[in-house]
């Protein structure tokens, strides 16, 4: 019993890290679009600016006043 549970303990502290890398690796592409875009960042839990661009063939949705 005590291999089991100090199995279950290692995998515990071992599956957030990977889950957390499995998901940045996912969005690989679209995290390298936003560091490229980000004009300033300010810590600690402060602000992050991005410059305002649009994408390559996307327009601005239209606004009726």
């Amino acid at each position: 019993m005590d291999v089991a549970e100090l199995v279950l303990k290692y995998v515990e502290a071992v599956i957030w890290p990977l889950v957390t890398l499995t998901v940045a690796w996912c969005l690989r592409a679209y995290l390298r679009e936003a560091f490229a875009r980000m004009t300033r960042i300010e810590i600690p839990a402060g602000a992050i600016e991005f410059e305002a661009e649009t994408r390559p063939g996307t327009t601005s949705p239209a606004v009726n006043v």
